[in-house]
């Protein structure tokens, strides 16, 4: 994973290039990684480049104790876009070759990597306020929002603000954290 890494721990002055396909649903989709499962509001498929987000889950979520409903698609779209960036720099080949103590771990490092690179994203566009922020902080104290593959929610709020804090890409480096930092 170091070399992956070291390679992105510089500033992005040039960011990679965009992926092939970027598409909006309200219904599943079928690409080169299957269809899409209805639950899913955001899919990366490295097999032909196709990033999906489903704008009907975004537009639909009125509920105001939820977190802000477009600012959490943008989030949903830079996650995807962090496991581009994966895929660009080698990190996912890199982790399915050498996995960690098991596939669900490793699987939760790839999510989490992917998490912290949206909040990079998230915060360089100016789209990190302070109103997003305490949504967040809101969402991430709340044990519901814990998930087996995408972290706990204490874990995703960890990765989140770091990212949000992230001098360099080389920050979200989830593969050398230890275990508790991505529960």
């Amino acid at each position: 994973h170091q070399p992956a890494l070291e390679q992105v721990s510089q500033p992005d002055t040039q960011p990679p290039a965009p992926p092939s396909q970027l598409q909006t649903y309200m219904d599943p989709a079928t690409g080169a990684c299957g269809d899409i499962p209805e639950v899913y509001t955001g899919l990366y498929c490295s097999a032909d480049g196709y990033t999906g987000v489903d704008i009907g889950w975004a537009a639909n979520d009125t509920d105001p104790t939820n977190r802000p409903s477009f600012g959490y698609a943008y989030q949903i779209l830079f996650h995807e876009y962090g496991h581009y960036l994966q895929h660009r720099t080698g990190i996912f080949l890199e982790f399915h070759e050498n996995p960690y103590n098991s596939d669900e771990e490793n699987l939760r490092r790839s999510e989490l990597q992917a998490e912290c690179f949206a909040s990079i994203a998230t915060a360089r566009l100016g789209y990190a306020d302070p109103t997003w922020r305490a949504a967040w902080e809101r969402a991430y104290q709340d044990p519901i929002n814990d998930s087996p593959t995408h972290g706990s929610a204490a874990s995703r709020g960890y990765w989140t603000h770091r990212g949000w804090n992230a001098r360099t890409y080389g920050d979200c480096n989830t593969w050398a954290a230890p275990a508790r930092l991505v529960t």
